[in-house]
């Protein structure tokens, strides 16, 4: 006596197959198979530089006066090799705009360097680099003298030869 035949063995087989299957994709949505949704608002911004002391409305000494900055509360550290890394505080997202502004009438020529916006002029490279924060927004001016001791200024434009 045969208790199952062969159609009902198909059958129990398909069926088993169709729940496992909806089992496994049950937990998951179109939108985890594209990636998910983020909620921002569980992931706070992360700020790739180092906290800045509160800073002061009075540019730092040691700074140079030929470099235009924009008014705002300034911290100053020294980065490797003579650079001077300057962070403005206490701005809108406004004073972008105006710091390239000030460049610009400075003299210095607006470049991209190693894909950041910069400024330079005869004696000074500046790489101005911007943060801008749900409660906050500040500018950082990266500043490197264009000549080396021992090693004279670096071009700033290639010469016609021909």
């Amino acid at each position: 006596m045969r208790l199952f035949d062969d159609r009902s063995v198909a059958v129990c087989l398909a069926v088993s197959v169709a729940l496992t299957g909806m089992l496994m994709v049950s937990g998951c949505s179109s939108d985890d198979l594209q990636g998910g949704k983020v909620h921002y608002s569980s992931y706070p911004p992360v700020s790739m530089l180092p906290p800045v002391s509160p800073g002061s409305p009075v540019l730092p000494a040691g700074f140079p006066t030929a470099i235009p900055v924009v008014k705002g509360l300034y911290a100053l550290r020294s980065g490797a090799g003579g650079t001077q890394v300057l962070t403005v505080t206490g701005i809108t997202p406004d004073a972008l705009d105006d710091a390239r502004k000030l460049f610009t009438a400075a003299g210095f020529e607006p470049q991209t360097f190693v894909g950041q916006e910069a400024f330079m002029n005869t004696r000074y490279l500046v790489l101005l680099g911007s943060e801008d924060l749900p409660d906050s927004f500040s500018l950082t001016y990266t500043v490197t003298t264009m000549s080396m001791p021992g090693i004279g200024s670096i071009p700033t434009s290639i010469p016609n030869l021909f």
